[in-house]
């Protein structure tokens, strides 16, 4: 059987490794080192590619439409008015709420409201009882501090 070897990372390959058009010419690139070069460049010239891509797949919002969000949101989250930033640190981008089972995008929260809404299974009696819970338990609270 025939073999090439990639350019790129000097390993001999049989034809399937290559892409045909790859396999022709005089620069032989292996399938994984085409990828690897390709996601490489495409972070280079477009950053947020992934998280934009991920965020039109799940929910249907456009970069345009997240950044929008953003700004009538004052850059806080819709619970508890924390700033969240996008770009940022991870836990302190914002979160896209939305209802599970019409898939509906509600606002944009922190990651501690969006993990607290989801342990909660988006039932509001839970959080009223949980509501319940601290309130009872306040002065128990404050003496732990």
């Amino acid at each position: 059987m025939e073999t090439r070897k990639c350019t790129k990372c000097k390993r001999d390959l049989t034809k399937s490794n290559f892409y045909n058009s790859m396999w022709k010419g005089s620069n032989y690139v292996c399938k994984k080192c085409h990828v690897a070069r390709t996601l490489k460049w495409r972070h280079q010239q477009h950053p947020t590619y992934e998280a934009d891509r991920h965020r039109m797949r799940a929910y249907g919002v456009s970069r345009e439409q997240f950044d929008s969000m953003i700004k009538e949101q004052s850059g806080q989250c819709d619970i508890c008015g924390r700033t969240i930033v996008d770009g940022g640190k991870k836990a302190r981008a914002p979160h896209i709420d939305h209802c599970h089972k019409s898939g509906k995008v509600r606002a944009l929260l922190c990651i501690h409201c969006n993990t607290m809404l989801g342990s909660a299974m988006d039932n509001p009696n839970v959080l009223r009882r949980a509501a319940k819970y601290l309130e009872t338990h306040k002065e128990e609270n404050s003496e732990t501090k």
